[in-house]
């Protein structure tokens, strides 16, 4: 027994692989999410109250004799669906306007698996570029440079000296290899659909190595006044804050979640207990828990602000919370999360099994330096070889 755990503790050392923060957060204006939060704007039936009077008053001047376009009708359309509309996701993949043609070629744009949906995406496109020409949106869009940098500088200043995604390297102990945008609109509300990662790190689909960094982008209202900020249901941008924190996270989690498990948890249902039904109701169950508890600790050590909630009834934030509290113990170590990831995933196993011994789990076969180590085809090979 102590000669298995001496080689279990070498192995972990030798995990320990140094890391470096080599990623970077942006904050900006984009022109294709304020194009498209001024269609928002015409379609809605009422102003939001959140919003900067004076900026909203403008766009009325200067875009509400298009308020019958059909671009408006057909955003209209869309925000119906009931998991939400989705458009400022499909912006991403797009050039600037007025062309807005597809600048991502090599990538399928979400939320468009249903022929009703792609048809209603192709229909709002072409409309949009023709209210992008009638209406001199490019040229409305340049008048404002000195209000949308303002908003920019405000957001920094607010965020201080804090890069969310350099601090996320830091405490994986692993590279990230990604461009964070928050992108922020004094017009646009984002649904539900208010976050995407491009390419989307999903080792099911993305079979090699990403030839650049990765894109994560963020999709958040700016509201200037701060009495204002706890009110709104949608996004917004905030400090502190969990949403920074939360879509950069994904290129970990999804990507590693799926290695790990893969590897060394060949029976889910039998492993997870009661949470194998949260797995099995939605891929991300698990996975959404893993974030919450580490936005928990990187959030404590950012700005001594917990966002867990105190009520522990829901499966997610008991999950949560466990992670949050292992995690302490990985803090007071030096190696990487992946090589930590018996201990995290023995989190659920643990919870399963209230009672039992702690579920065996071995340390992962090969450690990493990036997570685009998770998309190299040697190291999968070997990863799935090794012994």
């Amino acid at each position: 027994m102590i000669e298995s755990r001496a080689a279990a503790a070498a192995l972990l050392l030798c995990l320990c692989v140094p890391a470096w923060a080599g990623s970077s957060s942006a904050i900006l204006v984009d022109e294709r999410i304020e194009l498209l939060g001024v269609v928002q704007h015409l379609a809605a039936g009422s102003a939001d109250p959140a919003q900067d009077a004076a900026y909203a008053a403008a766009v009325e001047r200067r875009f509400g004799a298009l308020r019958g376009h059909a671009a408006v009708r057909l955003y209209r359309q869309a925000a119906r669906r009931p998991e939400g509309e989705g458009l400022g996701i499909l912006m991403l993949y797009l050039s600037a306007p007025p062309a807005l043609t597809l600048a991502r070629g090599d990538l399928r744009p979400p939320y468009l698996d249903a022929e009703t949906d792609k048809e209603l995406a192709h229909r709002f496109l072409w409309e949009l570029r023709d209210f992008a020409v009638v209406s001199g949106f490019s040229e409305y869009f340049r008048e404002q440079a000195g209000y949308y940098r303002s908003i920019e500088r405000a957001a920094a200043a607010e965020l201080g000296s804090l890069d969310p995604a350099a601090e996320i390297e830091r405490y994986l102990r692993v590279s990230l290899e990604i461009r964070n945008r928050y992108v922020l609109s004094p017009l646009y509300r984002p649904s539900v659909l208010n976050s995407f990662i491009l390419p989307y790190p999903d080792p099911v689909t993305l079979l090699d190595r990403p030839k650049g960094d990765v894109e994560v982008y963020t999709l958040l209202t700016w509201v200037p006044a701060k009495s204002e900020r706890s009110g709104p249901l949608y996004a917004m941008f905030d400090v502190p804050s969990a949403v920074l924190w939360q879509e950069p996270l994904y290129v970990y989690i999804d990507p590693s979640f799926h290695h790990y498990e893969a590897r060394y948890i060949p029976e889910p249902k039998e492993f997870y207990g009661d949470a194998a039904g949260c797995r099995q109701r939605a891929i991300n169950c698990l996975k959404s828990a893993a974030v919450a508890g580490l936005v928990e600790r990187l959030s404590l050590r950012a700005w001594g602000a917990s966002f867990l909630p105190h009520d522990r009834n829901s499966e997610r934030v008991r999950y949560a919370a466990a992670v949050a509290e292992r995690l302490e113990e990985y803090e007071a170590g030096t190696a990487t999360l992946w090589a930590f990831s018996p201990r995290l995933f023995g989190v659920f196993g643990e919870l399963a099994r209230p009672s039992a011994p702690p579920p065996a789990l071995a340390p992962p076969a090969l450690p990493i330096r990036s997570t685009s180590d998770f998309f190299d085809r040697g190291w999968r090979r070997d990863f799935g070889a090794a012994k």
